[in-house]
């Protein structure tokens, strides 16, 4: 019984196919934060479907206001279909981004800054996930902030 075993042992390290698989190597966590913060940078200016496609996950949720969950493409085509008006001004007053080994979370704050119009702040989470390669966004959500 007990060569039988052995021998088991030695086909399943020999036969392609039917090895374990190899451990996850471990995370650069500066390269991660860096590559998360780019991606916000470049959301936060996006203006066309190209670029959102490429930051946004295929299974990326958005919930809104009104109460519904948009999907990737409802994202994508309410982005394209309203732009920012070019005189808008925006920038991150805050960003911090927190990794949790393939996920990440960051949350901040957004100031945009209208033409003739009081700048604007709105308070955001997104969350990514490190999949083929590559972050992509999650999930988005974000509250206009009020001032009492």
């Amino acid at each position: 019984m007990a060569s039988f075993l052995a021998t088991l042992l030695v086909i399943g390290a020999i036969v392609p196919g039917h090895r374990s698989p190899p451990a996850r190597e471990p995370r650069d966590t500066t390269q991660d934060r860096r590559a998360i913060v780019a991606l916000e940078h470049a959301w936060l200016q996006a203006r066309d479907g190209i670029t959102l496609a490429r930051i946004l996950a295929p299974d990326f949720v958005h919930p809104v206001p009104s109460g519904a969950f948009m999907t990737r493409a409802q994202h994508i085509a309410w982005v394209t279909a309203h732009p920012r008006p070019r005189s808008t001004r925006v920038a991150f007053e805050t960003l911090t981004v927190r990794l949790y080994g393939r996920v990440a979370v960051a949350n901040g704050t957004v100031i945009a800054r209208p033409a003739d119009q009081p700048a604007q702040r709105t308070v955001f989470t997104d969350v990514f996930v490190y999949r083929a390669g590559r972050w992509q966004a999650i999930n988005a959500q974000e509250n206009v902030v009020t001032r009492p």
